[in-house]
């Protein structure tokens, strides 16, 4: 391409990222001083409309890339800090009251780079970068994967099979990040260029989200459901994933396996990013702005179905957004509360057990954006995968599988299997 060409089209993307950028941030600022009537929520405070508006930001940011992902998730971070925090800057703070509302803690907004789930991420970042330096990658690929042969098509389904068949006993997240690193080996036998890579890169995550569902480990929403349907001293499930992760990552890390050096190789932007999406969801769950705009929707006049469909629709939606964990962990506990509400109306749809295991299955069906779940953002990091690439696939397969999904549920439910 000559260098003028390739500076005018550098030149016209820079300018059109720049435009969408201004356009979001005037929005932004719009929806920040809007009148909260406009909203129709009832006991709307100052902060839940200035974390509505951060909610636009960031919804449009990852939507647009107007500017990095990575960037936006810590934009997230900086504006909740400082403005609705208890360490805001001084002028926009005032006293907490039922108009202004209750401003959040800095500290828990900030505890989100250190979240359970970005634990987990870096254990896996830990075992991949371990398995490629021993070889042992390209060992368990060529054994894992012989079985299917040479063709294209084959190879294709033999990794979707394995990683939706580990993802059902290791967490989806671990089981991506293994599974990335079995692709370095089987890349050297395809052509630099074509969509074999990008296919190939795209089934870890597919599989990795469709495979968590089936077990209460292989995704956090699936745990986050499990939990609030049964008593939690009860379940005893013993060390959870998020400390396990700590093993490798301190055994490789005493024992030289992992050096300072290595860790130059993590995308720590992927960890930023999945970050930026817990901050949200915290600010959208520790402020009660979650719960007062459900309870607004007048779900107990409502039928059973209605609420199955409706929650799940919601909680899809929210999941492609805030990462899938936010959304179950912030949804879940509101349901609840509406399940019991509705009391034995939700009996012909197999109970609250319906309502929840929906929720889990929906934030598990959202994989449209690299926030959406921690094995999106994964393949993300390698650079394979492009944006528009993940939507257009993650779509099709997130709506298939909340159809199937569903009918499934409301047949077990119908059935009374749940209770």
């Amino acid at each position: 391409m000559p260098k003028e060409l390739e500076n005018v089209m550098t030149n016209h993307f820079e300018k059109k990222h720049l435009i969408a950028l201004m356009c979001i941030v005037f929005l932004t600022i719009v929806v920040w001083n809007l009148p909260t009537d406009v909203f129709h929520i009832n006991g709307l405070t100052v902060i839940h409309q200035r974390i509505i508006a951060i909610f636009v930001f960031a919804t449009l940011m990852w939507i647009s890339e107007a500017i990095p992902s990575w960037a936006t998730s810590l934009g997230i971070i900086a504006l909740m800090c400082l403005t609705v925090s208890n360490h805001s800057l001084f002028f926009f703070k005032a006293e907490e009251n039922e108009i202004f509302g209750k401003l959040l803690s800095s500290e828990e907004i900030m505890a989100t780079f250190a979240n359970p789930v970005i634990i987990l991420f870096l254990g896996g970042f830990f075992l991949a970068i371990a398995a490629t330096k021993s070889g042992l990658d390209v060992l368990l690929a060529k054994n894992l994967i012989r079985p299917f042969g040479r063709k294209s098509e084959n190879v294709l389904l033999g990794f979707l099979l394995i990683t939706g068949i580990f993802s059902m006993f290791v967490s989806n997240t671990a089981t991506a990040a293994m599974m990335l690193t079995f692709l370095t080996p089987v890349f050297a036998a395809l052509p630099a260029s074509g969509k074999g890579r990008t296919a190939l890169t795209m089934s870890i995550p597919i599989a990795a989200n469709l495979g968590g569902m089936a077990t209460p480990i292989g995704t956090p929403p699936n745990a986050i459901a499990l939990q609030a349907l049964n008593d939690p001293k009860g379940l005893n499930m013993g060390i959870d994933a998020n400390t396990v992760a700590l093993v490798p990552m301190g055994v490789f890390a005493a024992t030289g396996v992992i050096t300072a050096k290595d860790l130059q190789s993590i995308n720590w932007s992927v960890i930023w990013m999945v970050a930026g999406g817990f901050a949200l969801g915290l600010g959208i769950n520790d402020s009660g702005l979650a719960k007062l705009a459900i309870d607004t929707i007048p779900f107990g006049s409502w039928s059973p179905i209605i609420v199955l469909i409706a929650s799940g629709f919601i909680c899809y939606l929210l999941s492609n957004f805030i990462s899938n964990t936010a959304a179950a962990a912030l949804l879940i506990p509101i349901l609840v509360t509406i399940c019991q509400g509705m009391g034995d109306r939700l009996g012909e749809i197999g109970g609250t057990s319906t309502v929840l295991i929906g929720i889990a299955l929906a934030a598990s069906s959202a994989m449209c954006l690299p926030i959406s779940t921690p094995p999106n953002a994964i393949a993300y990091s390698t650079g394979l995968v492009k944006q528009n690439d993940m939507l257009k696939m993650g779509l099709i397969v997130g709506i298939i599988s909340m159809i199937i999904g569903y009918l499934v549920l409301f047949l077990v439910g119908e059935m009374h299997f749940l209770n």
